[in-house]
């Protein structure tokens, strides 16, 4: 009795069954991105998609503290001065992440975000915070937007 031989063609098939591009999962997507896929189950990879997914969340504010403004204004996000739990950014990200069960907790400093992941990746994430929301934090912190405060 022989052994089945497999042979890649070069359609992307072995033995007549379509099979993945090198660097890409069964359905075609990146690693890491399909929630099956293996890479996407290692910490490091879970630290780096939720970096990736904070930084484009903290850009999608605006691009000026007024549009950092509206944008909390129309969310209606209220937030307590010079507390890293309690700003109005660190409310708007909790709202948003804690519902992701990799993320215990947000919190918001003059130049980062500190995201706490659940136990099983043991170190906090750091976020640099884009321009213009740091620029918002430092106003904020001063009071200046008092419709935004608890």
């Amino acid at each position: 009795m022989s052994t089945p031989v497999w042979h890649r063609r070069h359609d992307g098939r072995v033995d007549g069954i379509p099979v993945a591009p090198p660097g890409t999962s069964p359905n075609g997507d990146v690693p890491g991105t399909d929630p099956g896929d293996l890479e996407a189950t290692k910490p490091h990879r879970q630290r780096a998609i939720v970096r990736s997914q904070t930084a484009e969340l903290l850009s999608s504010l605006g691009d000026s503290v007024d549009a950092v403004v509206t944008r909390l204004r129309s969310a209606g996000v209220r937030g307590t001065p010079t507390n890293a739990e309690q700003c109005a950014v660190a409310v708007y990200l909790r709202a948003v992440m804690t519902s992701d069960n990799r993320v215990r907790s947000v919190s918001v400093g003059n130049t980062s975000v500190m995201i706490a992941p659940e136990q099983r990746w043991r170190r906090s994430v750091a976020v640099p915070l884009p321009p213009p929301v740091r620029q918002f934090i430092e106003a904020f912190d001063e009071r200046r937007f008092p419709e935004l405060v608890v």
